[in-house]
């Protein structure tokens, strides 16, 4: 899982304890049983990365980890937290880090367990580690940065709806569906950008209105037209709405609504929750072309900066529908 924070309100963090305090923001929920890694180019956290611990336990897993993080950063500083009870697979992982990192500028090592930390290497400096209590917690999570107790809380905010609620949203798709078919579909991109442009940042997102967007997100010209709504100043409104999709509709349906999220969710910068769909994403009926994007800028840690000109390339080729349809003044 790898994020980058570009759009957030730059948050100063002076010592180890700051550090602790703000990684749980920037991952999104408190790790445990994890390698953080933190990747720092002027003093600045440009890409925030976590992975288990289990994960890594094969040789050449980590190598690989770093290899292509340093090989898109290869300037960049580190600071490196293993979160484990076990202090001594902790420093083991650690010290794999620094001896791979050895010509990085800086590469700093934090072990955290339980309610303390140690710097640098075992009986080191250390302290109490209390974290979600500090003014710098505070500052993350008045910016937008929350921090739930752990990535299973994450997870389940993109769990569908109830068995039951599935007899009677499945009946709710066939009349949607039935709907749309009496549609020319080159009208489908005009309807998706206008449901999306009236339910933006609308917290109650009605079932039918989520059954309807789920449905259109499924031809891929018109998913492609909710994709280029996007872009880095909404993106965080992005997400939130196809979540509630997500939440809202039988999980048949869901998967493209998934896939939209993922991508607004790199453009935001909440690498927890690409991965989070990407994961879902095996084995669902989305659109080959999205999930294959995401692991693209998983895999090549490509960072979000990047979808500006990504997205203005794509606005060049799209279709014509799709084009008339982005081109209508909002309302």
């Amino acid at each position: 899982m790898m994020g980058s924070r570009e759009t957030v309100p730059r948050l100063r963090a002076h010592s180890t304890e700051e550090i602790l305090d703000l990684v749980p923001h920037l991952l999104g929920f408190h790790p445990t049983d994890s390698l953080v890694v933190l990747v720092v180019e002027s003093g600045v956290v440009v890409v925030t990365a976590r992975v288990d611990l289990a994960d890594i336990a094969p040789t050449g897993q980590l190598e690989g980890l770093l290899h292509r993080l340093w090989t898109r950063f290869p300037a960049a500083g580190a600071w490196l937290l293993a979160y484990t009870p076990d202090s001594g697979l902790g420093w083991d992982v650690l010290q794999r880090c620094e001896a791979f990192l050895e010509r990085a500028p800086l590469c700093r090592l934090t072990l955290v367990s339980g309610d303390s930390w140690w710097s640098d290497g075992p009986g080191g400096p250390g302290g109490r580690h209390d974290p979600g209590h500090g003014p710098l917690a505070a500052a993350a999570a008045f910016h937008g940065l929350p921090a739930r107790r752990t990535r299973a809380e994450l997870e389940a905010c993109f769990d569908p709806p109830g068995q039951t609620e599935y007899s009677r949203l499945l009946g709710l798709a066939a009349t949607v569906a039935a709907e749309l078919a009496r549609q020319r579909k080159g009208r489908w991109p005009g309807d998706l950008v206008r449901v999306v442009r009236a339910q933006l940042g609308n917290v109650a997102l009605g079932e039918t209105a989520a059954v309807r967007l789920a449905l259109l997100a499924c031809d891929p010209p018109t998913q492609e037209a909710a994709l280029l709504l996007v872009n880095r100043q909404n993106a965080t409104a992005h997400l939130a709405l196809w979540q509630a999709v997500v939440n809202r509709v039988p999980p048949e349906y869901a998967g493209n609504a998934l896939a939209l999220a993922g991508m607004a969710g790199w453009i935001a910068g909440e690498g927890a929750v690409v991965t989070i769909c990407l994961d879902r994403l095996n084995g669902s009926r989305a659109n080959p072309a999205l999930p294959e994007i995401l692991q693209l800028v998983c895999d090549d840690v490509v960072p979000p900066s990047l979808w500006e000109v990504l997205r203005e390339g794509l606005l060049s080729q799209t279709t014509p529908a799709v084009q008339r349809a982005l081109s209508r003044s909002p309302g």
